[in-house]
């Protein structure tokens, strides 16, 4: 925002110096010269294209594409520009000389002098002599390829984290001690057919209901620490189906030696299985089985398609198998993987030899798009044939993310070294540090140099013990540690280490991310604190017998009511009550105590004192043997501080609103504040680039640009004013300020704007002399003196203003009298805050931030003194502020 700013205020000094040599007469030639200057030593890479399509380019947009002045390649502006975008620049270009638009943005790509691109922001215009004739084109260009490669980064990241969360190459689930899901992978919904159920938080008994005792054993056995595995075992769906699953659960732990849950990894071999029952079963029951497979199964006879199931149809394109019977199967394999199948082919069909090393191969589609896919395959017998029955499992995600990985080390490269997580990568056999990123060095204080001089051990505080906890999770044993590490400067942090075993050949190393929780630690150390506070103060306990006469009461009943345990040990607990709650209360609780049910409430009990207090009770009743009741237990929490808490919440949530529908306001105003001015500036330089504007023209847009500058940047100083006194930042600084020269100051400050509306501005009483001389805050007084002055010119449109001082006592009295529109008398109390005016409709005449009234109320506070009003709609308002009198002696 700054850096535009600079921009446009020296585009304006430019044209300003233009304008005033043209006023002096300056010679054509002349004016010439200061335009090349202006354009030369633009900070903006700028050019000037001919109609012939030869260019001229300035000092920053050499530097952009890495030339000097004298070995710029091409003097057309095709040279420069990427082939790509030619003819799009071309278009652009032609639909300002056809008259399209005045002005046109687009972005293209620039040839840098290594061979790179460039990328950039081109803002462009037509110039036209006084006959409308176009002259030449002028094209502002912000370099943009920093942005442009992030978000192109930033998208390929999203892309490649969405792409391995939806197609986990595992079916594989994670569950708590209850058997509730806590994570699941896209693979295991597609092989149990939860389509996009919500499965999350939910217990797997309650997803599948008929899952018989087996599992259940197995879950029973994971979670008590054994890790249990199986082949293949039968699973049997609800409808009757079965899937053949080789599976395996094991439990997690959390950092420490507690089973935190299980951890199950299931693969469907239906398939293979399928492929078995098909070689004992009738064509019917094989039919049955292979056609509900989820993967591709196929029968080939003589290197022909004799058999597709639906999912093998789907994979090659196909809207029934009857369009690929009889055709050769190598019509739907790459050429580039020919020989190797039809080696396959002649080791199953001919040597009666089992392929079960998965081949990865591209397959080609109906429509001749390729598939990548593993293919494994058992000899087999079909129709009196011999062939085989080909398994065939779609790969092209894993081909596509293997190379999306390839293309982007460079991207993780970059993203580990500018990442602002602390990360570095350790040798786990020595403890070398390896690698670490800019965030590391700024986090622990020591250059990069020295800390790849450097060991883990070096940092930890546990020393060369720690090796040992490293070498523990490149054995994969743990992945999350809490250390306490060392920094440059002697500090000591409380960490949390996450660590992923990487290989890097033959050798595995260990890449951590640290994260600085030491106030987490301190936290945790008062939860802790907290929490013994808690079980040493308990709740008030009461057990009567079954005709509510007290048989016990714990030492915090004595504690909240004053009374000993023998003062109501025999009593009835209606030697407790107070009188708020009457005897319909009283039966009511009676009434479902004897229902056998839980009686929950608050209740206003009497102290021993004869004080009363709110508590939270909850009564039960305790059933004997023959469930009878024989007791009642009464556990009770005072709560009346809660209850004074959620009167003190309700009055918080109030005045939250109240923020909330400032924050509206703020919003509005700021919209309608910013954009007004920045519209009137955009709109009228646009117009300054006009040729066939006369002097005064330029002239009266040159001040309604000045003058929407100066309303802008006023509202941007309100909003840095009231920022300071929000953040408690405001500081007096208390010098010598004549009051006599500033009354002065402020009629000559706002003389023209009343006489512009034809209205009296008149300075009444105020001190003059040494009198005037006082000690104060001298921008305070000035900034809250005019904002009343200001508000007084602009709500006024007959009559005038009156302003002047006085002394009362050891105060001096500032006032404002206006014969204006006035305040509602609904609206007084709110002039003065935040964001607020008189008229807070969207159509309001007045322009204005809201704030001026507010900054001018916290400056005399600060100040020491105080600010009032009186109103009256239509009539006029008188604005007056005190302040201590300091007189210089």
């Amino acid at each position: 925002m700054r850096r535009e700013k600079e921009e446009l205020e020296a585009l304006r000094l430019r044209v300003a110096d233009l304008e005033r040599a043209l006023r002096r007469g300056c010679a054509f030639v002349g004016v010439e010269d200061c335009f090349r200057a202006a354009f030369e030593s633009s900070g903006v890479a700028q050019s000037i294209k001919l109609l012939t399509g030869e260019i001229t380019i300035n000092r920053a947009f050499r530097e952009m594409l890495g030339y000097s002045e004298n070995d710029c390649p091409s003097s057309f502006w095709e040279g420069l520009t990427a082939p790509e975008d030619i003819e799009y620049s071309r278009n652009r270009l032609e639909a300002l000389l056809g008259g399209e638009s005045g002005a046109v943005r687009y972005i293209k790509r620039y040839i840098h002098k290594n061979g790179s691109y460039v990328w950039g922001d081109v803002s462009l215009t037509l110039r036209r002599n006084e006959e409308g004739e176009p002259l030449f084109f002028i094209a502002t260009i912000l370099d943009i390829s920093e942005r442009r490669r992030a978000e192109e980064a930033l998208r390929e990241s999203e892309a490649r984290l969405k792409l391995f969360i939806e197609h986990a190459p595992a079916a594989l689930a994670m569950f708590d001690r209850q058997l509730r899901y806590l994570a699941v992978s896209r693979r295991w919904m597609n092989d149990y057919e939860l389509g996009e159920r919500d499965i999350i938080g939910v217990s797997d008994y309650e997803v599948f209901p008929e899952i018989d005792e087996k599992w259940k054993e197995i879950h029973r056995r994971a979670l008590s620490g054994e890790v249990v595995k199986g082949d293949d075992d039968p699973f049997e769906r609800a409808d009757g189906r079965v899937q053949w699953l080789r599976w395996e659960a094991r439990p997690w732990y959390a950092g420490s030696s507690k089973i935190q849950g299980i951890v199950v990894f299931t693969e469907d071999i239906s398939a293979v299985k399928h492929a078995e029952f098909m070689q004992q079963e009738s064509e019917a029951k094989f039919r049955s089985i292979v056609e509900n497979a989820p993967d591709a199964i196929f029968i080939q006879t003589e290197g022909k398609f004799a058999y597709l199931n639906p999912a093998a149809c789907r994979l090659f394109g196909a809207s029934s198998q009857e369009e690929l019977l009889g055709t050769p199967v190598l019509e739907h394999v790459d050429p580039l993987f020919h020989d190797a199948v039809r080696g396959r082919i002649r080791r199953l069909n001919e040597d009666r030899q089992p392929v079960r090393d998965s081949m990865e191969q591209r397959m080609l589609r109906t429509d001749m798009s390729g598939v990548w896919v593993e293919t494994t395959g058992e000899p087999f017998l079909y129709k009196g044939k011999t062939g085989a029955l080909v398994f065939v499992r779609d790969i092209t995600w894993r081909k596509e993310a293997q190379a999306s990985l390839r293309e982007s080390e460079e991207r993780f490269r970059c993203i580990f070294e500018e990442n602002l997580s602390v990360m570095f990568i350790v040798d786990p056999s020595t403890g070398r540090f390896l690698d670490v990123n800019k965030a590391c060095v700024a986090f622990y204080g020591w250059s990069r140099e020295e800390l790849l001089r450097m060991r883990s051990q070096d940092i930890n505080l546990l020393g060369e013990s720690s090796l040992r906890e490293i070498q523990k999770a490149a054995a994969g044993e743990h992945s999350y540690f809490e250390f306490r590490h060392r920094l440059a400067d002697g500090g000591i942090r409380d960490v949390e280490v996450f660590t992923s075993r990487i290989s890097a050949g033959e050798k595995p190393i260990l890449f951590c991310i640290v994260n600085d929780i030491t106030s987490r630690k301190s936290a945790q150390r008062q939860v802790r604190l907290l929490g013994r506070a808690v079980e040493q103060n308990s709740g008030s306990i009461i057990i009567t017998d079954a005709e509510q006469r007290i048989e016990y009461v714990n030492p915090a009943f004595s504690l909240s009511t004053g009374y000993s345990a023998d003062e109501v040990t025999g009593r009835h607990v209606r030697a407790l009550r107070s009188e708020e709650h009457g005897e319909l209360f009283h039966e009511d609780v009676w009434k479902t105590l004897l229902s056998g049910r839980t009686w929950r409430g608050e209740v206003r009990s009497r102290k021993k004192s004869g004080e009363l207090f709110w508590e939270n009770v909850v009564i039960s009743p305790i059933h004997d043997e023959g469930m009878s009741i024989s007791h009642f237990i009464a556990i009770k929490d005072d709560i009346t501080e809660k209850k004074q808490l959620i009167e003190s919440l309700v009055r918080a949530k109030e005045r939250a609103e109240e923020s909330d529908r400032l924050k509206t306001a703020f919003l509005q105003n700021m919209s309608h504040e910013i954009r007004t001015p920045m519209n009137g500036i955009l709109g009228f330089l646009g117009l300054l680039d006009e040729p066939a504007l006369d002097e005064d023209e330029r002239s009266e847009y040159i001040r309604i640009v000045n003058f929407s500058g100066q309303r802008l940047l006023n509202t941007i100083n309100d909003i840095i004013e009231i920022s300071r006194i929000e953040s408690g930042e405001v500081s007096l600084h208390i010098e010598e300020v004549d009051v006599e020269q500033m009354m002065r100051y402020h009629r000559d400050l706002f003389s023209l704007q009343a006489q512009e509306k034809g209205i009296g501005l008149t300075p009444a009483e105020y001190l003059v002399g040494d009198a005037a001389i006082i000690r104060t805050d001298k921008n305070k007084l000035y900034s809250t003196l005019s904002n009343l002055l200001g508000n007084a010119v602009k709500f006024t449109c007959k009559g005038g203003v009156e302003f002047g001082n006085r002394l009362e006592g050891q105060n001096l009295i500032f006032y404002v009298k206006d014969t204006g529109i006035g305040i509602p008398e609904h609206r007084l109390g709110a002039v003065f805050e935040r964001f607020m005016q008189a008229d807070q409709s969207s159509t309001r005449p007045y322009e204005g931030s809201g704030l001026g009234l507010t900054i001018a109320k916290a400056n005399v506070e600060a100040l020491g003194g105080r600010i009032r009003v009186v109103s009256e709609e239509g009539k006029g308002s008188v604005f007056s502020f005190s302040i201590p009198y300091i007189r210089i002696s």
